[in-house]
């Protein structure tokens, strides 16, 4: 992601981009979960002040910015949102007793995180021309929307907690990495592979090209994801960390658990 020929302009699938990304964090992810657990407001408000202050006082003001819309300091605030949504919610669990009331404040609270995702994307994002300004401009609010949106769904009521964790909903997160991955690169060679060079080509066709080509899109994309998944990546998972020794939980790792099994 440092070089223009490497990132902006390679010849291969360019939602791989991410997997750089994620790479980057991955490396530094040791260090910054141990100042994490040492102070997590402080680490979560260090990292968001980082990477707003990377956002507004460089990023933006590179033309063209293309280079920078999505270098790792940008989602710093992201990945410190994250984190720090993963501890509160292991801390409720462990320290809050189950109320029906919390529910229905947390439900309220989803729904209310929904709208903002819904107004943020749908109705700003889409009148913007150049979107990558707009991306950096409101990724650390878009990312608190996320937030607040996920952990109050997981705390929500059961009806709600059901429509995103039933057996579809599952599966489909099971194999969603996968079918981000590949699914725009699959569409282009199905494109290409009915004589379409372009959009607009499948456009002029008529709707019912539309229609057939997305449908046979996004067949073929949920069975090459579920493919990789479930006969490629699961085994080689369970393969490399078969080489590691089983550890014991810690005792405060196994009294999570423990009151966690409980209040299921």
């Amino acid at each position: 992601m440092f070089r223009a020929d490497t990132y902006v302009y390679a010849p291969i699938n360019g939602v791989l981009w991410t997997v750089g990304l994620e790479v980057q964090f991955y490396v530094l992810f040791p260090l910054l979960v141990k100042l994490f657990r040492k102070s997590p407001l402080l680490f979560w408000g260090t990292l968001t002040g980082f990477g707003a202050l990377f956002i507004y006082q460089y990023a933006l003001k590179q033309q063209p910015i293309n280079m920078q819309v999505n270098q790792l300091p940008t989602f710093l605030p992201v990945f410190a949102n994250g984190m720090l949504a993963a501890y509160l919610f292991t801390l409720y669990c462990v320290k809050v007793p189950y109320k029906r009331l919390w529910g229905v404040f947390f439900t309220a609270l989803a729904i209310v995180g929904a709208v903002l995702i819904r107004n943020e994307i749908v109705s700003a994002q889409m009148y913007r021309e150049d979107k990558q300004i707009w991306q950096l401009e409101n990724r650390i609010g878009l990312s608190l929307c996320f937030t607040l949106f996920l952990l109050s769904a997981a705390l929500s009521l059961k009806p709600l907690r059901w429509l995103f964790s039933n057996p579809v909903a599952r599966f489909l997160g099971a194999i969603s990495y996968n079918l981000y991955l590949y699914h725009q690169r699959l569409i282009v060679l199905l494109r290409m592979s009915l004589g379409f060079q372009s959009g607009a080509d499948v456009a002029a066709a008529g709707t019912k090209m539309q229609i057939f080509l997305t449908v046979e899109a996004l067949g073929l994309s949920l069975l090459l994801a579920t493919v990789l998944t479930y006969f490629w990546e699961k085994p080689w998972h369970r393969w490399i960390m078969s080489w590691g020794r089983k550890e014991k939980p810690t005792p405060a790792q196994a009294d999570i658990i423990s009151e966690s099994t409980e209040r299921k």
